[in-house]
């Protein structure tokens, strides 16, 4: 772990040492579940114990972590040209420890457990010091508010009693059960835990409303792929997803957490008027967001350009 070197500015001060307090701690609680699990392989007893340990910190310790820190720290270093690369670099590491997360499970001997705890604490102890000594005063010198950006994001921050939450037991500090009144129905998922493309398909096609409550966005994709399922949607007003969804017409534009909750009880009380707006914003998708239709503007825009007769065709704006 690397020492507090870089200067910052006050408004930052205290974020900037609580987020690397934080990952002092997390280092020190790897190390040390780490150790267990090669203390136990060098003398030839039992490491299941202690390579289960290590699973459950790094499911409930750890992905927690990152996906907080891709939601919000990330996708503001995203945003700068000084740390785009940086941060690309970062969510492959992400990745890398996932996938030896996964291999530690699937581990046929203690040496071969060993081994993996050991390479993924060398890659998150390399990854902490990135973020201290690169990204944080990165986004710092840039202006970055980290204390509104942060708010309440314990997951980075630290700070939080694990075992004062009555969630705590069954996967990590409790947060989801928290904002959902303690209901016991509510999960995070996400691909920082095993979830891909087979699971994000079958939960798009069998859910009866999709969510996506971005409050900035690209193009939203995910968009796109809920409305190609013919799925009731709701999504903010921001970005490319005004591009996808007609307010009233394919979808549920919102601009507020009141607004979403509402639009979801419409769609769950009239099933029949959301599977009409559904089937519109299929067909929506497959007029202006299909390979046929980008196939159709290029040879419209050749046939122009040529001075041929388009026969009326035009290139779609979206």
């Amino acid at each position: 772990m690397s020492t507090d070197t870089a200067v910052t500015t006050d408004a930052n001060t205290a974020v900037i040492s609580a987020i690397r307090a934080h990952h002092a701690q997390l280092a020190s609680q790897l190390r040390a579940l780490t150790a267990d699990v090669l203390t136990s392989a060098r003398a030839g007893g039992d490491a299941a114990p202690a390579r289960k340990a290590l699973q459950d910190w790094y499911r409930t310790e750890l992905v927690p972590h990152a996906v907080a820190e891709e939601h919000a720290l990330y996708s503001e270093g995203a945003e700068l040209d000084r740390t785009r690369l940086l941060i690309d670099g970062m969510i492959a590491e992400h990745r890398s420890l996932v996938g030896l997360i996964g291999e530690l499970g699937l581990a046929r001997s203690a040496f071969d457990a060993s081994t993996v705890a050991a390479s993924a604490l060398a890659l998150f102890e390399v990854h902490l010091s990135k973020e201290n000594d690169l990204l944080l005063p990165a986004l710092d010198r840039a202006g970055i508010d980290l204390a509104a950006v942060l708010d309440g994001m314990h997951e980075i921050l630290g700070g939080h009693d694990h075992d004062a939450e009555a969630g705590g037991s069954d996967g990590g500090c409790g947060c989801s059960h928290e904002h959902a009144d303690g209901d016991p129905d509510v999960f995070i998922l996400s691909n920082m835990n095993n979830v891909g493309a087979v699971e994000v398909n079958a939960f798009q096609a069998h859910s009866r409303v999709l969510i996506q409550k971005s409050t900035k966005e690209g193009f939203g994709l995910t968009v796109t792929e809920a409305l190609w399922k013919a799925r009731p949607m709701v999504a903010g007003r921001v970005g490319g997803i005004v591009a996808q969804i007609a307010d009233g017409e394919t979808g549920w534009l919102v601009d507020s957490i009141d607004e979403c909750a509402q639009a979801c009880i419409e769609i769950l009380r009239d099933p029949d008027e959301a599977r009409t707006r559904a089937l519109k914003g299929k067909e929506h998708v497959r007029r202006h967001f299909l390979t046929p239709r980008l196939l159709r503007d290029w040879l419209v825009l050749f046939n122009k350009l040529a001075g041929n007769d388009t026969g009326g065709s035009e290139i779609t704006i979206v």
